[in-house]
């Protein structure tokens, strides 16, 4: 148990939890997953930029591709990429990445 890596650590940590909550961290894992994918990451950093944004101005074609920009000048160019402020960051996603399979078997291993 000593030689293994963090995320196996984490993934054996729920190898003797219910199905159904073993079930449960899998989805967890699979959506933080999905969402450090590039363009989820944006989709879901703009919604509450928009909304924010559409409090104060009217709604119309010009203020929606203003947010836009302004989203990705502000938020994605400067916030995500200079600073490197993410949803999920790279080394958490690779993390995710080893301990998906884990669980998965652990899941199968409960079918047989």
């Amino acid at each position: 148990m000593e030689d293994m890596s963090k995320p196996q650590k984490e993934a054996y940590e729920y190898k003797d939890s219910p199905t159904v909550k073993l079930r449960l961290v899998l989805f967890t894992y699979k959506f933080l997953y999905f969402c450090s994918k590039e363009p989820i990451d944006f989709t879901i950093s703009l919604i509450p930029f928009v909304i924010g944004y559409l409090v104060f101005f009217s709604i119309g074609l010009f203020t929606f591709l203003i947010t836009i920009t302004l989203h990705y000048l502000i938020i994605w160019e400067y916030v995500r990429n200079y600073c490197g402020i993410k949803l999920v960051s790279d080394k958490d996603r690779e993390e995710i990445k080893e301990i998906i399979p884990i669980l998965e078997g652990f899941v199968k291993d409960r079918k047989k």
